[in-house]
């Protein structure tokens, strides 16, 4: 079994990651993950582990590191696999996409950050519910094949109602 990586350099103020089988947006600045159904896991690398509450029960499983019972502080004790490992893609069940967000800057000193977000893709957007809306190609009328330019438009407008051209 094994994964597949999509590295991005990215700007953390002007990202957002959206799932590839339903649309929804999953990441985006200064908001916490919104996790949708196909995604299955959250890796932080500031605090090198996953972030449990947007993680699946089985990457969970997949992704833990038991110490042997001697080097154990306690039954709970564990480490994740990092998503920097060998080993990480490996573990991820087929079908799976990990994309490495990853941004960098100037503090004391040149720094990196990254942030990993796990899409199952095997999952079809139309059986999952409380994902963004599938797009069904028979609907489509041939008397339509005017509309795009109303429908890039509503795209360009947002949330605010106002297209790009409008502020100019």
């Amino acid at each position: 079994m094994t994964g597949q990586r999509i590295d991005l350099d990215i700007d953390p103020n002007a990202f957002s990651l959206h799932c590839p089988v339903c649309g929804s947006w999953v990441v985006r600045p200064e908001a916490e993950p919104s996790p949708c159904a196909h995604c299955t896991f959250v890796w932080f690398d500031g605090i090198g582990e996953f972030d449990e509450a947007n993680c699946t029960p089985d990457i969970i499983e997949r992704m833990k590191v038991i110490p042997p019972p001697e080097e154990r502080v306690d039954e709970n004790d564990f480490d994740w696999v990092s998503c920097f490992d060998e080993q990480f893609l490996g573990k991820l069940p087929d079908g799976t996409i990990a994309f490495f967000l990853t941004w960098s800057g100037m503090a004391c000193g040149p720094y990196s950050e990254t942030v990993v977000v796990g899409f199952d893709c095997t999952l079809v957007a139309d059986s999952c519910t409380g994902c963004g809306p599938a797009v069904d190609d028979d609907d489509a009328d041939e008397d339509d094949a005017g509309d795009d330019d109303e429908a890039g438009e509503e795209w360009k407008r947002g949330s605010s109602g106002t297209s790009s051209a409008e502020h100019a």
